[in-house]
């Protein structure tokens, strides 16, 4: 499974059951998330608060040739000016040349005792691997 991600405000409350629209994320379209591509996995983000997954109920999208539709099935309206995050899942992976590499043994770094320096390695090394995964499209950005 892999997740490529838009955002949009919104211009107009949208009720329930009633729709917006979505341009493709740049280098995306229709048959990036259709046919052999296709997946229910895609999300939308409310305002970085509520979280609704495709489904009923939910939300609902559906792939055009120039834009996306979204359908909100969430039961609340969605207020004007809101920032709408959307996750779009895709069948496949993003990068399938990505090879794991070695698990970090924290262990063999820190020895017998704690070291404040040793754990800040840790956790800066920690934090370049997740910055390289989000670079490659691995995991989503936060």
């Amino acid at each position: 499974m892999s997740f490529v991600t838009t955002s949009i405000v919104l211009a107009s409350a949208v009720a329930d059951e009633g729709t917006v629209t979505v341009a493709y994320p740049a280098g995306t379209n229709q048959a990036y998330f259709t046919g052999a591509n296709a997946s229910s996995d895609g999300l939308a983000i409310i305002d970085e608060n509520d979280v609704y997954a495709e489904g009923d109920p939910g939300i609902g999208l559906s792939y055009g040739g120039s834009n996306i539709t979204l359908t909100n099935d969430t039961g609340v309206t969605w207020p004007a000016g809101a920032t709408v995050r959307v996750q779009l899942g895709r069948a496949g992976v993003d990068a399938p040349a990505f090879q794991a590499g070695p698990a970090i043994d924290d262990a063999a770094t820190r020895g017998a005792s704690y070291v404040q320096a040793e754990a800040n390695a840790t956790v800066a090394t920690v934090n370049e691997i997740l910055v390289a995964m989000r670079a490659a499209g691995i995991i989503a950005s936060s």
